[in-house]
């Protein structure tokens, strides 16, 4: 019954998040990297041509997902998702 629970220091913990946070910008400035030279063009993209950068963002997504990397892969969907309401609202 003596589980003895270590607990971490605030310097720790700082430590941690600090780790997290510079992951998570970097991961999603990799994205971006990669992603604003296609969003460049977007302005002259059809509502078709959004809608499959949408459906490339999402396998980006799930590819960033399943290699560990959950900030680029909420990144990769959150662009998907704005370029689908995007090609719908064009569509109109």
């Amino acid at each position: 019954m003596g589980a003895s629970k270590r607990g971490i220091s605030t310097a720790e913990a700082h430590e941690l998040v600090e780790a997290a946070v510079t992951k998570a910008v970097r991961e999603v400035t990799w994205l971006m990297a990669v992603v604003i030279p296609e969003l460049m063009k977007a302005p002259q993209w059809t509502p078709e041509e959004r809608a499959k950068f949408a459906a490339a963002l999402e396998g980006v997504a799930e590819s960033q997902k399943s290699d560990g990397r959950p900030a680029a892969a909420t990144a990769a969907a959150a662009l998907a998702e704005a370029l689908q309401i995007q090609g719908r609202r064009a569509a109109s």
